[in-house]
């Protein structure tokens, strides 16, 4: 099936290039205004968005890297109302939950991915939401309220958005105030599952064409996808709000001004979770004991409760996440070139609550994490043009300031383990700057170069203390040796990276709607520290990570613009990787320690195409091909290492280049359609989406030292299918819609985890959500 959807692109692709003359004539070098201008098309045609992916507002269609755009119209249309929701129908990106915090995103795309959210660990995708960089994922899963745009670019972002950005970038723009009207947006939501949301917006000019004010907020409950049968509770109910508030003031003709800020709150039933199995691989002699203090409770009532959706915890936690953002974006014409400051400062507090990490009504493992982080940024561009608009460049500096502290607490088989609780806890401080510069010259019409570089420097620090039952657990020295208990017990670790990243690309446009592209960039991501650890060996420091990327791509539209095929091959040069790995504490617990895994290569292919060939249908499929291999993994052995191992230990290393790469499916692809057409008082639009992801291994080190117990930490392929149905009248501007998501009801893992390898026997995992359904309504004046 893939090889033959494959060979049909490349057939698409050549009927694109023989039939180049034919297309639709939209300027190689038309010029945009504002991100959010509308761009004259034909009405038949496919709509344009305008992106920022080069800090200047373009056509998508226009900009030289693999980028999958969505308007907000788009994100409407789809009943998207989560930032995961992108990934649904953008080839090779993963988003899914980590593993103990709902409200947080790990994000991956091309094989690049950090699976752990923890403050010394930097995201391998970056996240930009109005210019501003978030550097921490708590938080991250908000609605979509009030959006202009979500880009995603793909590939390392060498220079531009280049801070840790070895995978790419997630850059989401919410609408700015509109001095011209005054205007606004009410909409309701109510679904299964007690949903009930509800969501305003309200631009109003105070000065025409200079002075406005825009107010956006939502709250969105349900009654939770869960079920905790032992405690005959509901859990993961959302219970979340956001507002926002922005200001854009015009001064003068040159200057513009937009203030923001905005708040977000989360407070939900935390984390669900449900065992899977520990056969056929023998439990942990003090797991079986707890087993055994039960009574006649046994392991297979645990491991196979009939419902999918519910699991007997022995505990239920609340999880609350709050985080402010407010920042400051200054816009000045110099004539010729445009001078453009954004300042921000943004803080983050979550906290897990304490919640059950094993399924059971047995407390064998009951973690808490907590965070709180605040960070500075300045940033100043400098974009222009010169040599008769020939060369257009962007120059600039990054300032990055972070303070926090980031810890946990965990009880491990407390009923046999003195050595409860378990206690890290890390004091941060991360300072970071970098200078670039990326230009664009044309040589002719058809064909120009881009170049950029980029020099960053990374400071950090960790304050490290860590705690068994009260008495200080860090260690030095081999064999370790505790540290005597003081009031600090404390290790004190600092570390400086930097590093130059690059882009360098050729274009051709073989017509006015065909470019073809070939470029190269260099990505990097900071080193840092390990937080959970107890022994040098897993609280020491692990170096920077380096991706070189080469990419060749096509951009095409024909047809009178109703066909759009976009398609980019790459090839990538993985080294130093940063992978988190689960070690015993060595005080009766597991701990996640980060090492630098060696070396891998990822090749791969996206594939979108869109089609509008009457009027009122629209079509589109893309795909997504990742296949990324190890070509040198070495890691420590764990302790006691099991004797069924098919890769022996040697030496105390185990050779994991033969594992598959995390959260990296090899296959992802989605189809969609919609059809419009006239009904009284308005039109009626049905639409349709089906998205695909092939197996997904979880997690590492299990395929290595017990391949047999990889189904229980991979998900097999699946698909999901969504649908809305939605009528819009014209007066008053009243959209009713009805929607569904995962109407198959698709039973599936958003995240499993062994802890059967760290020594615990037994498998976990959440499972994705259940099939919702709803009303909704959206009222605009």
């Amino acid at each position: 099936m893939m090889k033959n959807f494959t060979g049909t692109s490349i057939v698409a692709i050549a009927v694109v290039i023989a039939t180049g003359q034919a297309q639709a004539q939209t300027p190689a070098n038309q010029e945009y205004g504002e991100a959010d201008a509308e761009l004259a098309q034909p009405q038949s045609g496919l709509d344009e968005i305008v992106v920022t992916a080069r800090r200047r507002a373009e056509s998508a269609q226009t900009v030289p890297i693999s980028i999958t755009a969505f308007s907000g119209e788009d994100l409407a249309s789809q009943s998207a109302v989560k930032v995961n929701d992108v990934s649904r129908l953008t080839p090779n990106l993963f988003i899914g939950p980590p593993g103990s915090a709902p409200g947080g995103l790990v994000i991956g795309i091309r094989g690049q991915v950090q699976t752990d959210t923890i403050a010394t660990l930097d995201p391998s995708v970056g996240i930009y939401v109005d210019g501003v960089y978030w550097a921490r994922a708590q938080g991250a899963n908000a609605d979509l309220l009030d959006i202009e745009r979500v880009e995603v670019l793909k590939g390392p972002q060498g220079t531009l958005f280049g801070r840790n950005s070895t995978g790419g970038a997630l850059n989401i723009t919410t609408a700015n105030p509109d001095t011209t009207s005054f205007s606004g947006v009410l909409q309701g939501r109510i679904g299964n599952f007690g949903q009930l949301d509800a969501m305003a917006v309200l631009n109003i000019p105070l000065v025409e064409d200079e002075l406005a004010v825009r107010f956006a907020a939502n709250k969105v409950n349900n009654d939770g996808f869960y079920r905790n049968t032992f405690l005959d509770t509901r859990l993961r109910e959302d219970d979340t709000y956001t507002v926002r508030g922005k200001l854009l003031a015009n001064i003068g003709p040159s200057l513009k001004m937009v203030v923001s800020y905005e708040h977000f709150d989360l407070g939900q039933a935390g984390n669900f979770t449900r065992l899977i199995s520990s056969l056929p691989f023998p439990s942990a002699p003090e797991f079986q004991a707890l087993i055994e203090t039960g009574g006649s409770l046994t392991f297979g009532q645990f491991a196979s409760p009939a419902d999918f959706y519910g699991a007997p915890l022995n505990v239920d936690s609340i999880e609350t996440a709050n985080t402010d953002t407010a920042s400051l974006t200054l816009e000045y014409e110099l004539g010729g070139a445009t001078a453009k400051y954004i300042g921000s400062y943004r803080s983050v507090d979550s906290d897990t609550g304490t919640y059950d990490y094993d399924g059971t009504p047995i407390n064998v493992l009951t973690p808490r994490n907590f965070n709180s982080t605040s960070q500075w940024t300045h940033e100043l561009q400098l974009n222009g043009e010169t040599f008769d608009d020939r060369f257009n460049y962007t120059l600039g500096g990054f300032l990055f300031r972070e303070d926090g502290r980031d810890g946990g607490f965990t009880l491990s088989l407390p009923a046999i383990n003195p050595n409860n609780p378990s206690e890290t806890d890390g004091t941060i401080k991360t300072r970071s700057w970098a200078v670039f510069g990326q230009g664009t010259f044309r040589f002719t019409d058809a064909f120009s170069f881009t170049g950029g570089l980029r020099y960053s420097e990374d400071r950090k620090e960790l304050d490290l203390r860590s705690r068994a039952n009260g008495v200080c657990s860090l260690s030095v020295g081999t064999p370790p040796v505790r540290i005597a208990p003081t009031a600090e017990c404390l290790v004190h670790q600092e570390r400086k990276d930097s590093s130059v990243s690059y882009l360098a690309s050729l274009e051709y446009r073989v017509s006015d709607a065909i470019l073809t592209y070939a470029k190269t960039s260099k990505g990097y991501r900071a080193g840092g520290f390990n937080l959970r650890g107890t022994t040098p060996g897993t609280y020491g420091p692990f170096a920077p990570e380096n991706v070189t990327d080469y990419e060749v791509g096509l951009k095409s539209e024909f047809l009178d613009r109703r066909v759009r095929l976009n398609v980019a091959a790459f090839y990538s040069d993985y080294s130093d990787i940063q992978r988190g790995v689960l070690v015993p504490n060595g005080v009766g617990g597991v701990a996640t320690s980060t090492i630098n895994a060696g070396k891998a290569e990822i090749k791969g292919l996206e594939v979108e195409l869109t089609a509008r060939p009457l009027e009122g249908l629209e079509l589109g499929a893309t795909l997504g091909i990742t296949d990324a291999k190890y070509k040198e993994f070495l890691s420590s052995c764990p302790v006691p290492f099991p004797t069924t191992a098919v890769v022996p230990c040697v030496n105390g290393t185990l050779d994991r280049s033969g594992e598959e790469f995390e959260r990296t499916p090899k296959y992802t692809y989605s189809v969609t359609g919609s059809y419009t057409h006239p009904v009284p008082l308005g039109s009626a639009t049905i639409r349709a989406d089906y998205s695909f992801r092939s197996r997904t291994v979880q997690v590492g080190l299990t395929q290595t030292i017990t391949p047999a117990a990889v189904p229980f930490i991979s998900q097999e392929g699946f698909g999901l299918l969504n649908a809305r149905l939605s009528w819009d009248i014209e007066n008053p501007d009243l959209s009713l819609a009805v929607y569904g998501r995962n109407l198959t009801k698709t039973e599936y893992y958003a995240y499993q985890l062994d802890l059967a390898s760290a020594g615990l026997g037994y498998y976990q995992g959440s499972p994705g959500i259940p099939r919702q359904y709803g009303l909704e309504a959206t009222f605009r004046f």
